[in-house]
């Protein structure tokens, strides 16, 4: 992530782990706990946006906290643990 671009936004505490976002003319919302963001970066990827590490920063907490586990090292594992056999069919090469 770009240190510039986060340190450009502004954090607003709104409570209850909602935080408003400004970034010059621009407003967001943000809800830590939800893992939601309205400029939707965060909600169709699941990796979280700039304004969610701006928010992570004022809160002190850590963003890896915040990434859904199919992008941990455990999913990866798990997903190539299996045997992939070669396929022998002349069609298919």
């Amino acid at each position: 992530m770009r240190c510039k671009e986060v340190s450009k936004i502004q954090v607003f505490y709104a409570g209850d782990n909602h935080y408003e976002m400004r970034e010059g003319s621009r407003t967001h919302t943000l809800m830590l706990d939800k893992t939601t963001c309205d400029c939707k970066v965060w909600d169709k990827s699941s990796i979280p946006c700039v304004y969610s590490i701006a928010a992570t920063q004022v809160d002190r907490s850590e963003i890896e906290n915040y990434v859904h586990w199919y992008y941990s090292k455990e999913a990866w594992a798990r997903a190539y643990a299996g045997i992939i056999y070669p396929i022998s069919d002349s069609r298919f090469c």
